[in-house]
């Protein structure tokens, strides 16, 4: 197959060539293509615009581009961000990487998905004919062809890191109490092509942290006293490192704590006994579900790799068992084993790009490393340095610098080190066994959240993951509440909404009754439901409803704030208790506290997610006192409204009595949330999911065209995000799954931010728990059916049980990529 399309970035001379593999991020181009894993390969990005916020120096995740070839559909010649320091094609020009634009990349995903990963070659249409090319890309090498690892791991024996995460991804790493938690536990990674977020995730969590060539031999690594041993991500075939999957054995008979990533993960699965083989067209991409086989916890993940541990082939009644799994082909996704302290991971928790979902990894395998890997203890050195055992360094040493990484390494006639081996009776040590203390230099002493007392890998494992959710009694009779009139405000997105809920339901055998006021609707058909009412939607009309039907579940997020509003009603007339009707979906005190605009603000406080300073009042008089402390402008949002009725942004003291007045009248509870105006801000909202087991995903991310200031309702907005890196978007991403974490949602669910034009800091402006207007929108760009998942989930069932209608062959756990 022979695609045409324009050059852009480094000349070619007069070819190139390699693997072609496709990605399927929406950002992080740039931490693609300085992904060591990616030597020897071409790489196809599916979304079809790149380069549309250019590229960052700090964003690099290693000092130099390593993919052979990047070939897109559409370059952005217009860089949409501020801090960028040159165009992706400058950049591609100054690394001597060439790109290829014009090409149908969703034409080449399919045919790599369907024949599995191919050679490829890009060359001059005036240099070479298609006969030609062809024949050369059959020539061109597999990956397991070469020793890449050997190409890209540094050169120097040994370098310290000191670079922490950018503050986007550090704010998770705080909000979770990892931030130095782990003072001075010294890791050692061993490089086999690693990236700098796997370095920084371990800095900003308090590790001091050294990394060795991907040829160094026990005595090497031990020579730094490690708590902890990484084996880093890193390209090509397992099969060719026989000399890291040796040290892998050594460290696990010491009892080393280790963390395998990526293809690390592959030489620990060899160091097992197991065998690896290589994937149809591999996973790359940033939207991988993975389940915990041991919890049931399902989260979504990076990965970049061609080959799998063979799970079959892991020797029996040897203490490992695979710990994860990929929910799309069942590969392995982790090892754990019952004795050793070691956790293997395929995917990568560090993210860069891609999710956050699993950077817990990081702080499960510190812990290991400060209960059980005291490295020390059984260290005797040895040298002409005259160092002092335990000293942790050479005596002597040489300066480095290394892709503006700060290195050391030992001078001729250094130190030797030799490890003692001390092991249980069983021939290894059990994680569990406790060890003595370590005095160390510097302060160790354990804080209030660290212990001493070593925990094994599996109970370790099973303290860190939430269980999920018991599944509540299935209903067998559903009222679903309507939209209402389809107006402004009550946009017949809802109708849609409404529809699917009804037939999804009914696909689980549940029976439907419907109430809408409006009978001009899809929903209305007597053929949605099997019984429909047109009548108000007031409490005593939905209660003779209720008393005729004798629903035993109620579904009011799918309707709009109609919905919502009539749901709360009810229950405060005590109408569902009196009749035994269960709310399903997204609890009514979720609901309250989302739509109480102090109880929200306090729940955001509770959590750590900045908010404008605002104040919530139930009068005028508290309106102004507010006016008078935070000065103009201010936006008044009223709670429980339809569409942000009653509110507005106001710039004059006149302005500003007359919304606050109409707030107060038109909010069902009398009060609106007073705030100091973001106006110029740009405004993004994420529409994301979760099941009652807690597994949450984002579907789509919108960007409004128009700043803050402007209701959204009258602004254009664009699906996905257009000028967000994959930083930002990480940051807003995972700030959203932890607000609908906090407020318990079981459902569709809109989130809305405010993020600073010129830097990363961001405010949270309101959460709608419902499926809402830019619902629609989301699944129309996605092809992802929000409501009528959102259903499912209301009748019991968890994403990763619903199968994915677009594909028919995996399950709904996912986050869809556009154009994929």
């Amino acid at each position: 197959m022979v695609h045409e399309g324009w050059l852009f970035g480094a000349p070619l001379t007069p070819a190139t060539s390699g693997e072609v593999v496709f990605n399927t991020c929406m950002t992080g181009y740039q931490e693609i293509c300085t992904d060591p894993s990616y030597a020897g390969q071409m790489v196809v990005m599916t979304y079809p615009l790149i380069g549309n916020y250019g590229v960052r120096d700090d964003h690099a995740e290693s000092g130099r581009m390593h993919c052979r070839a990047l070939i897109v559909r559409e370059l952005s010649e217009r860089i949409g961000h501020g801090a960028a320091d040159r165009s992706l094609d400058d950049e591609l020009r100054r690394q001597g990487v060439p790109g290829l634009r014009g090409v149908d990349t969703r034409a080449l995903t399919r045919h790599l998905r369907d024949r599995g990963t191919l050679r490829g070659v890009i060359a001059l249409a005036t240099a070479l004919t298609p006969e030609a090319q062809v024949e050369l890309a059959r020539r061109a090498p597999w990956v397991s062809d070469r020793d890449l690892v050997a190409e890209v791991s540094q050169t120097e024996p040994w370098m310290s890191w000191k670079e922490a995460l950018s503050p986007e991804l550090e704010r998770g790493v705080r909000q979770s109490g990892g931030l130095g938690r782990f003072p001075g536990t010294r890791i050692v990674t061993v490089d086999l092509g690693l990236k700098r977020n796997q370095l920084r995730a371990l800095t900003s969590r308090g590790a001091e942290v050294v990394a060795v060539r991907h040829d160094a031999d026990l005595d090497s690594v031990m020579r730094h006293r490690p708590q902890g041993v990484v084996l880093s991500n890193g390209p090509g075939d397992p099969s060719r490192l026989p000399g890291q999957v040796r040290l892998a054995r050594q460290l696990l008979e010491l009892g080393v704590p280790i963390l395998g990533i990526c293809l690390g993960h592959q030489v620990l699965g060899q160091a097992a006994g197991a065998t690896t083989s290589r994937l149809g067209f591999g996973h790359h991409g940033g939207n991988h579900p993975v389940r915990d086989e041991l919890s049931g916890a399902v989260y979504v993940t990076s990965q970049n790799h061609e080959f799998q541990v063979d799970a079959q082939t892991l020797p029996a009644e040897s203490g490992w068992f695979v710990s994860e799994r990929n929910l799309n082909d069942g590969s392995v996704e982790g090892l754990r084993h019952r004795s050793f302290p070691v956790i293997s991971v395929q995917y990568h928790p560090e993210g860069a790009p891609g999710p956050q979902d699993r950077a817990q990894v990081f702080d499960e395998f510190l812990t290991l490393a400060t209960a059980c890997g005291d490295g020390a203890a059984h260290l005797s050195v040895d040298g002409a340095g005259g160092s002092e055992a335990g000293a942790g360094v050479p005596a002597e040493h040489e300066r480095a610098e290394v892709d503006g990484v700060h290195a050391e390494h030992t001078a001729e006639g250094g130190m030797g080190v030799r490890a003692e081996r001390r092991l249980g009776a069983g021939g290894s040590r059990n994680a569990a066994e406790p060890r003595a203390p370590i005095a160390s230099q510097g302060d160790r002493t354990p804080g209030p959240e660290r212990s001493t007392t070593p925990v094994p890998p599996s109970e370790l494992e099973r303290s860190t993951t939430p269980p999920p959710s018991g599944a509540a009694e299935r209903p067998k009779c559903v009222l679903v509440i309507g939209s209402g009139p389809v107006i402004i405000g009550q946009a017949a997105e809802f109708d849609y909404a409404g529809t699917q809920a009804c037939k999804a339901l009914r696909e689980e055998g549940i029976r439907v009754v419907l109430v809408n006021s409006n009978p001009a609707t899809i929903m209305t058909d007597d053929q949605s439901a099997d019984a429909v009412y047109i009548e108000p939607l007031t409490v005593p009309v939905v209660e003779r409803i209720i008393a005729a039907e004798r629903p035993d579940g109620l579904l009011a997020t799918l309707g709009g704030q109609t919905g919502l509003n009539l749901a709360v009603a009810l229950e405060d007339a005590g109408v569902l208790e009196r009749y035994g009707v269960r709310p399903l979906g997204t609890s009514l005190e979720a609901i309250r506290t989302a739509e109480d605009r102090e109880r929200f603000k306090e729940l955001l406080q509770r959590i750590g997610e900045p908010a404008p300073e605002s104040r919530t009042v139930d009068s005028l008089a508290g309106a102004r006192r507010f006016l008078a402390e935070a000065g103009l402008p201010l936006v008044v949002r009223p709670a429980f409204t339809l569409g942000g009725t009653g509110g507005g942004l106001c710039s004059t003291e006149e302005q500003f009595v007359e919304v606050v007045s109409n707030g107060l009248a038109v909010s069902p509870i009398g009060q609106v949330l007073v705030e100091r105006s973001l106006a110029g801000w740009r405004e993004i909202e994420y529409e994301v999911m979760r099941d009652a087991a807690g597994t949450c995903i984002t579907i789509c991310n919108m960007e409004n065209l128009d700043p803050m200031g402007v209701h959204t309702g009258d602004s254009i907005v664009v699906a996905p995000a257009q000028t967000l890196t994959d930083r930002e978007h990480q940051q807003l991403r995972s700030a959203a799954l932890r607000i609908i974490s906090a407020l318990g949602i079981a459902g569709g669910c809109n989130v809305q931010f405010a993020l600073a034009p010129d830097a990363s800091d961001y405010h949270v402006i309101e959460v709608n728990p419902r499926v809402s207007r830019s619902s629609a929108l989301a699944s129309k760009a996605t092809g992802y059916p929000i409501a009528r998942l959102a259903a499912k989930i209301a009748a019991g069932r968890r994403l990763d049980e619903i199968p994915n209608a677009v594909t028919g062959k995996t399950c709904a756990a996912f986050e869809p990529a556009l154009d994929y």
